[in-house]
């Protein structure tokens, strides 16, 4: 391993063993994605209706 890359390491090491010490936590980002069916999808963009958009584009895949 070059000189460089170890001393990358070293400080990422560091960094992390700090953090843990003050119980500090870095989320993971989230990185999902739900993807409808067209028919699903069809009388969204044929909606006018603001509130009707809203109401179907937080429905979770939970819920149907």
């Amino acid at each position: 391993m070059s000189a460089p890359a170890m001393l990358q390491s070293d400080l990422n090491f560091a960094i992390f063993k700090e953090f843990k010490t003050h119980e500090i936590e870095m989320p993971f980002p989230q990185r999902d994605l739900h993807i409808r069916s067209a028919l699903d999808l069809s009388g969204l963009v044929t909606s006018n209706n603001s509130a009707d958009v809203g109401d179907h584009a937080e429905t979770s895949s939970a819920d149907r």
